[in-house]
């Protein structure tokens, strides 16, 4: 199985015709990064359909297939936001990560899942089944222990091998406008979202 761009968002309304440029563009700049490549390989080796939405202004995620198979899909679904930007650091300045780092983290959590999905389903099961908003609850916490794991194990060394900023945990956030201020687009599609 593989990874297949959806070209159409159904009840998200209307898809967007540069969905798959978006895409190409950022799997294009992730190719540049060597365990960039190992999460794409990992993914596309595996034996289970994982679907890419391209979806703008939307909330990045990764369905596991239990998940995502209970609304119709017949494999794992990773939403991306193409122009969405998280804070990070680099060295000691505030600046934001492409929407690329992005993409590579949701595909970082369909890693997790591939490869370790006992450890990984229990985790999302507490986070589903408790209040994954309050700090210091079993939720919140099983929360930060898959995404600090993602972090530190995909988000962090591509960041790195590409030049971008990194973030220290899930919770590590810079100033969003000096963040800004200081953030240079790495390929050329981004621009055209945060002119």
């Amino acid at each position: 199985m593989s990874l297949h761009l959806m070209t159409t968002s159904g009840a998200m309304g209307e898809p967007d015709p540069k969905a798959a440029d978006y895409y190409s563009q950022a799997m294009s700049y992730l190719g540049k990064s060597g365990t960039a490549q190992k999460i794409i390989k990992e993914l596309e080796g595996c034996n289970w359909k994982i679907y890419v939405l391209v979806q703008k202004e939307c909330f990045p995620m990764f369905a596991h297939f239990e998940m995502a198979s209970q609304h119709g899909f017949d494999g794992s679904l990773i939403v991306w936001d193409p122009i969405g930007l998280v804070t990070s650091r680099k060295k000691d300045a505030a600046t934001m990560q492409s929407p690329a780092i992005a993409l590579a983290h949701e595909m970082g959590h369909g890693v997790q899942w591939v490869k370790n999905r006992g450890w990984y389903l229990a985790y999302v099961n507490q986070v589903l089944n408790g209040d994954a908003q309050k700090s210091g609850s079993p939720a919140y916490n099983a929360k930060l222990v898959i995404e600090n794991d993602n972090i530190q194990t995909h988000e962090t060394p591509v960041a790195q091998e590409l030049s971008e900023g990194i973030r220290k945990d899930y919770n590590d956030a810079a100033d969003f406008s000096q963040a800004k201020k200081n953030y240079k687009a790495p390929y050329p599609l981004l621009p055209l979202g945060h002119g």
